[in-house]
């Protein structure tokens, strides 16, 4: 189960990568060009907010990911450990960017919970 887990939480932090992407792509479609005119596009037709708060938040995710992918690659040796830093990093991207963040964050919960229950394995 803890290479199941390793896998599931490989998965959930390219998603928070992808998710992370999604909120730079909301950025980008959203500046404003010194002319006043704006980019058309998904950052206009959301009415984003203001840039600082979305790169603040991006970053934050593409952290958060980088976490979980560290809490992914020690489930096999430190199963505990993993899948707290797998939770920390759903709960947390979750909180920065809600809907980016929604496959990321059940793949990473559900890779948490399969390292977690797979940390007696050897033990007989």
């Amino acid at each position: 189960m803890r290479v199941a887990g390793l896998i599931v939480g490989v998965l959930g932090s390219i998603g928070g990568f992808i998710g992370a992407l999604l909120a730079l792509l909301v950025l980008i479609s959203s500046t404003t060009l010194s002319a006043g005119a704006r980019f058309g596009g998904l950052g206009a037709a959301v009415d984003a907010p203001e840039v600082g708060t979305v790169t603040t938040r991006a970053f934050v995710v593409l952290a958060a990911s980088i976490v979980g992918l560290v809490g992914a690659a020690l489930s096999v040796a430190k199963p505990r450990m993993a899948a707290s830093l797998m939770v920390v990093s759903a709960v947390v991207g979750v909180i920065a960017i809600f809907a980016a963040y929604i496959l990321a964050t059940v793949l990473l919960s559900i890779g948490a919970l399969l390292t977690f229950l797979g940390r007696n394995e050897n033990r007989t």
